[in-house]
């Protein structure tokens, strides 16, 4: 053994009972199996840097990327952050911030004009971690539609705050748009949606809720409690259903009246989880697929319902559990406020259809009433705006900048996740019936 080997041997504990000569292959198994795990990391960094390129040439690479992507899918917006440089000569700049929206996803939004988006974040792996903003919105088949993105320092007001004035110039939001954003209870996402859309409906993601109240009240009790006080159209619905969760439990009522019902509750929305899961297959009615299975459920509840007409423009439906609704044709007015909501008549005014046509009233099917966005040619013309493919890097034109960009700074980041994520209450019944597992299964090969 070398002097310099002999010199960084990790220390071994020495039993007065054993000879020189055992303690000489101790010392030297101990010393074989650091050089053999630092060959390990070495060649494990190697595969690495081969399969994933080098993360420093990967950002001096980021100018001419963002051009071939503009390039390759015209009206796409890219807006790059960096680092203040108090060296005005330096010939590097600091990478900090980067935000992109995609033309096609920019326009395919704009078609199909429901004015919501959910906010979220989510970490970065690697050596100089960040983390990811995005902005969904839901398409015409209650599928998640991408609108825009941006890798970001870590989630901070700052950093949402220039996230959502880059998205409010590419939709054309103002500070008094009339909009509706869904997100977590993110500290820094409520004061930045303050500034930026002081005007704008903020609403919490109720699977969050739910998810913070299962460390004091669990099980499905309470779950439903909350659930009816989310899905109140009305007030006087909201009012009810809170009280039923104070006769239940007192502590859960005063815990849910700490958060404010406009960011929760259902009086201005349909959509209350931020991340909507898409179920697409093939439809050949008017409607979405989604949709067509919701407007079926709506039409079974609606032969259960009896409707009077008063001999004008105003109609009482009556129906079970003495479930009674007035529907005013003319106004557009239906006092369960449902079709209000979500575009998609409620049963009480299919019911009005159904009677309105068996009166030779051509007022056309209940569908012709469902509002345009849920219809399956708007769903096909969205998706007609594609995004195109680019060019290896090997073909990109060179950007023009007298600076390159170098990698940011290494931060540790705010509220830095567990190594394992949590599996929520849904998707813990997913693995029971056999849907989905995380549990990886060992897979051996055998010769035949």
């Amino acid at each position: 053994m070398s002097f310099l080997a002999r010199k960084f041997v990790p220390k071994v504990a020495v039993d007065p009972n054993i000879t020189t000569k055992t303690l000489q292959d101790e010392v030297e198994k101990k010393y074989q199996i650091q050089v053999s795990d630092q060959k390990v990391s070495r060649a494990k960094a190697m595969a690495t840097k081969k399969i994933e390129g080098d993360y420093r040439v990967q950002y001096e690479l980021l100018r001419d990327y963002c051009a071939e992507l503009m390039r390759s899918n015209p009206g796409t917006t890219v807006k790059i952050d960096v680092e203040r440089e108090f060296n005005p000569s330096s010939t590097t700049r600091q990478f900090k911030r980067i935000y992109i929206c995609l033309g096609a996803l920019k326009t395919g939004f704009k078609m199909i004009g429901r004015e919501i988006l959910g906010l979220d974040g989510c970490f970065m792996k690697g050596p100089f971690p960040g983390q990811i903003l995005t902005a969904v919105g839901l398409d015409s088949n209650n599928g998640i539609y991408l609108v825009a993105y941006a890798l970001v320092e870590a989630e901070t007001k700052d950093s949402w705050i220039w996230f959502l004035e880059c998205l409010g110039d590419d939709l054309d939001l103002y500070a008094n748009s009339n909009f509706t954003f869904i997100s977590d209870r993110q500290k820094g996402i409520i004061p930045a949606l303050e500034d930026v859309f002081s005007r704008a409906e903020h609403r919490f993601c109720l699977r969050h809720i739910q998810e913070n109240m299962k460390s004091r009240w669990r099980g499905k009790l309470f779950k439903n409690l909350l659930t009816r006080c989310a899905f109140a159209t009305l007030i006087p619905f909201f009012e009810k259903a809170m009280k039923a969760v104070y006769n239940e439990d007192e502590s859960l009522h005063d815990w849910l009246k700490q958060i404010p019902p406009k960011h929760w509750r259902r009086a201005m929305s349909d959509v209350l989880l931020n991340n909507v899961c898409e179920s697409i297959a093939k439809c050949d009615g008017p409607l979405t697929p989604n949709i067509t299975n919701i407007f079926e459920a709506i039409k079974t509840e609606a032969s259960q319902y009896k409707v009077i007409w008063n001999g004008r423009n105003k109609y009482q439906d009556s129906g079970p559990s003495l479930n009674q609704c007035v529907v005013d044709i003319d106004q557009k007015n239906y006092s369960c406020r449902k079709w209000e909501l979500t575009g998609i008549p409620c049963k009480h005014a299919v019911a009005v259809n159904w009677n309105m046509v068996k009166n030779n009233i051509d007022v056309g099917s209940p569908e012709s009433w469902v509002s345009e966005v849920y219809l399956l040619e708007t769903w096909k013309k969205v998706y007609e705006n594609t995004i195109d493919p680019i060019n290896g890097w090997e073909m990109w034109t060179p950007f023009e900048c007298p600076t390159t960009l170098v990698p940011p700074k290494h931060n540790k980041q705010i509220g830095r996740p567990k190594k394992q994520r949590k599996i929520s209450e849904e998707e813990m019944q997913l693995v029971n019936k056999g849907k989905m597992t995380r549990i990886a299964n060992t897979v051996q090969a055998k010769r035949s």
